[in-house]
């Protein structure tokens, strides 16, 4: 996990909205970088109003902090809580974009293509990840000096504005409230009464992670509503029991203090499961994958479409006191019946069997420490790439070994990715060189 840096040159004029200059860097990356059309050399600094920035930093902090990105293309209100270049004002902002992943916080920045007329161009594409305490320390660095040096009327309330937002964070109770409402997609004091208390009262029964992450799995006013109907149908006629005690014995339990990113935590999981049946690689056919999670072999096979809206996610549903389960699996086809039902296990062991577990397709570190573990024990990346015998695979290798190893076809190109198989390199490598072969979607998804 790296650093992040926001460093500020306050503006000496005292007329309001008088620019400074910022320079934010990460990974040893400058997201600002940009190029002036009467310079000749590239500058690390963008000029912008600092007290604009100061007031965004502190009205968006919960949101930035602790709202995911979503799938697909962002919502308005979305894109003004999380995007600098939402700021605007007739000010070139970057286009650096901010949002929270549990312990860990992601920030994208797109370079302007050559030849776009403007009065900067902005050079950097890249995806970095800080951590989350590193981005809070630097924030409310960033924020400190951008107050020292505000002046006139904007002053005074900014202070306001950023003594509110310390009170709030050192109140415990404050400060839950207000992580359920970013992770929710709300502004501070925006989220409906009613849905706040109904999370509160889920909360009672189950943990605050457990309810985090199904909020985070389908965010706005319906979260609530939504996740007691799937509490309410998940009885024996909709789920399948799963007993996860024997997988669990097999030494999966790990220290999710680690430093370690989910993925790799969830590689060694699924590594020491393999082991330990004796099967370091090759596939799992679906009477030796039911005897390892305790489950009928019918849970895998494919199911008719549901009558009615499928839920939005699925769910495992345990005591909280042993490793029994029910699983309410929504997947329709065998294949991913099958990574869904690993994907519980893996949730099961990431929060130490907790009462619910959602299985979302939300950007938190529990989903992707769920993912990750479900391909790696169902296809090992070593025998994947054996499997393919090749540093450029065709589609028609990745279907073979999809079949192979009964996975779909995403499961086998997200693990060729991750071992940069495909022509992905790293995620500092800038996106616009990866956009060929693989989204944005599942360039993030394989972080």
């Amino acid at each position: 996990m790296t650093d992040l840096s926001i460093r500020l040159r306050p503006s000496r004029s005292t007329e309001a909205d008088a620019p400074g200059a910022m320079a934010i860097t990460a990974a040893g990356l400058v997201l600002t970088r940009l190029q002036r059309p009467d310079a000749n050399d590239s500058d690390d600094f963008v000029n912008v109003p600092l007290a604009r920035f100061g007031f965004w930093l502190a009205d968006n902090w919960w949101r930035l902090r602790h709202e995911t990105r979503p799938r697909g293309q962002a919502e308005p209100d979305w894109r003004l809580a999380h995007e600098i270049a939402s700021i605007g004002g007739g000010f070139a902002w970057p286009r650096v974009t901010v949002w929270g992943e549990g312990q860990r916080t992601v920030l994208t920045s797109q370079a302007d293509p050559p030849g776009i007329a403007g009065p900067v161009r902005f050079l950097t594409s890249a995806v970095v990840f800080v951590g989350a305490d590193g981005f809070e320390t630097a924030v409310d660095d960033a924020l400190d000096e951008i107050q020292r040096h505000t002046t006139g009327d904007d002053a005074s309330a900014l202070r306001a504005v950023i003594d509110t937002l310390h009170a709030e964070r050192m109140d415990p109770e404050v400060a839950a409230w207000r992580r359920m409402e970013a992770i929710a997609g709300f502004d501070c004091d925006e989220a409906p009464e009613d849905m706040m208390r109904a999370l509160a009262q889920l909360e009672e029964r189950y943990t605050t992670g457990d309810i985090e992450e199904a909020v985070a799995g389908q965010p706005g006013t319906d979260t609530a509503r939504t996740l007691q109907r799937m509490v309410d149908s998940a009885g024996p006629a909709n789920t399948s029991p799963a007993n996860f005690d024997d997988a669990v014995k097999s030494g999966t339990l790990l220290s999710l203090l680690d430093e370690r990113e989910p993925w790799q935590l969830a590689e060694q999981s699924a590594r020491m499961i393999r082991t330990a049946l004796g099967r370091p690689d090759g596939p799992l056919r679906n009477t030796q994958l039911s005897d390892l999670l305790g489950t009928p072999v019918h849970t895998f096979k494919t199911r008719v479409p549901f009558s009615t809206t499928p839920p939005p996610y699925g769910l495992r549903i345990g005591s909280g006191k042993d490793w029994r389960q029910q699983l309410l699996l929504v997947s329709r086809r065998s294949a991913a019946r099958r990574f869904e039902a690993v994907r519980c296990l893996g949730d099961a062991i990431w929060s130490e069997s907790s009462a619910l577990g959602p299985t979302t397709t939300a950007r938190t570190a529990r989903q992707k420490f769920q993912n990750a573990f479900a391909a790696n024990l169902l296809c090992p990346a070593s025998a994947v790439v054996g499997y393919v015998g090749s540093d450029n695979p065709s589609d028609d290798d990745i279907s073979a070994a999809a079949q192979h190893f009964h996975v779909s076809e995403k499961v086998v190109r997200t693990i060729l990715v991750n071992k940069h198989v495909l022509d992905r390199g790293s995620l500092l490598v800038p996106p616009e060189d990866l956009r060929r072969s693989i989204s944005d979607d599942e360039i993030l998804d394989a972080a």
